[in-house]
């Protein structure tokens, strides 16, 4: 007699990083105790620019033989928007009658776990991926944060993927056994570590600059990600030297300004869109160096991606970033916002090939031994099937951990 499977509905409207990491649930899991089923908005892959040729979430699922649903939902505050998605994600629930609702994003959580208040699984998870709360300030993180102490009732488990997020997260609910870490993991596609880090060509659709070194950046372009630092130290480097190009590889609301500031700063020889990609880790590795000048991760699947590739990365020194980079030694941090310390950052590793080779490889080798792909899912399967994933001493925050560099 075969056991039932544990049915999971997994519910997010978040690209990025948060598609990355459904895309290793869907192809780790172990499909003979679990049912996966996806739920995701269409709407949202036009409204963040995403073109017809990459994989979406729905084509994600479809790949896999796994049955998947559209709520359209939305990605801000829009009270209609959002009665609307609750009412469908309410009628949702009722039909498919989950064991699991794991939800991804602030948003989900937020619409998903207001569902279950008309069909509720066994267990409600969240994994916020940042909570929107914690990338606000004054009145809007007062408001967010009220917001999830209101639904905090209606979680079994909130997971954060970082510890400077859980540390985070505790601020707002204190120490409480709900609270669980489960950190992101290096891609299972790039859990093999490359026998050859580099020297390899650029996707057929980007011409190359003959004999410049590429600096590679794959990120939203939002206010968080903080592009624009980035081409400002491109601007500086662009003063006394022209031997690198820049590949912005995403697009996001603020698309228009990027170019517009790349135009004024006369940076379109050095400067590349190239929009969202699905092949990034062929461009990670054709790159000398990847960059993330974002203001705040909660464990960034760039950087991930990048060093398992044995990549030198260049990061924010701020939460998140700072947990995949140890400076001088597995990659390097600078002061966020600061685009002259990223330019100086920028060319020292640029004008020393050994020094490349040399951080990209501790850096190889430190991320696929701290973040390996089968401890994430590991973790989740033990979750969904109603277990405490990790040991009662990953859940709390340490003592002396501040949350600070």
């Amino acid at each position: 007699m075969h056991q039932k499977r544990i049915k999971v509905l997994l519910y997010t409207v978040s690209l990025g990083g948060v598609l990355r990491h459904i895309q290793d649930i869907v192809t780790q899991i172990d499909h003979t105790k679990f049912e996966l089923i996806g739920v995701f908005p269409d709407k949202l892959l036009n409204k963040a620019y995403l073109p017809h040729n990459i994989s979406g979430y729905h084509s994600i699922f479809t790949a896999a033989g796994l049955k998947s649903y559209t709520v359209e939902t939305p990605v801000g505050l829009n009270p209609l928007a959002s009665t609307t998605a609750f009412y469908n994600m309410a009628r949702l629930l009722r039909h498919v009658q989950p064991d699991v609702l794991h939800c991804h994003s602030s948003m989900a959580g937020a619409i998903g776990r207001l569902a279950t208040l008309a069909w509720r699984p066994r267990r409600v998870l969240y994994t916020p991926h940042l909570m929107y709360c914690l990338r606000s300030t004054g009145l809007r993180r007062f408001i967010f944060s009220a917001i999830e102490r209101i639904l905090f009732p209606l979680t079994d488990t909130v997971i954060a993927v970082s510890d400077s997020e859980l540390h985070d997260i505790s601020s707002i609910f204190g120490q409480n056994h709900r609270l669980t870490l489960i950190r992101n993991a290096v891609p299972v596609d790039l859990s093999a570590p490359a026998t050859q880090p580099g020297g390899s060509a650029l996707p057929k659709d980007i011409k190359p600059l003959q004999g410049k070194k590429i600096i590679l950046s794959t990120a939203r372009f939002d206010a968080q990600k903080d592009v624009p630092t980035l081409i400002h130290a491109a601007h500086i480097l662009a003063q006394t030297r022209s031997d690198f190009q820049v590949l912005l590889a995403g697009d996001g609301e603020d698309r228009d300004a990027i170019r517009a500031r790349i135009r004024d700063k006369k940076l379109e020889h050095l400067v590349h869109l190239v929009g969202w990609r699905s092949d990034v880790p062929q461009l990670l590795a054709a790159c000398d160096v990847m960059v993330l000048s974002t203001h705040r991760e909660g464990l960034p699947y760039a950087m991930l991606e990048a060093m398992a590739l044995g990549k030198p990365v260049i990061g924010s020194d701020v939460p998140g970033v700072r947990e995949c980079v140890e400076h001088g030694r597995t990659g390097f941090l600078f002061p966020c916002g600061n685009a002259q310390a990223l330019a100086e950052l920028l060319t020292q590793v640029l004008d020393n090939a050994a020094l490349r080779q040399k951080i990209g490889a501790q850096a190889q080798h430190a991320i696929l031994h701290r973040f390996s792909p089968r401890s994430m899912m590991t973790a989740l399967e033990a979750l969904y099937s109603g277990i405490h994933p990790v040991p009662e001493a990953e859940t709390t925050i340490p003592s002396n951990f501040t949350g600070q560099h």
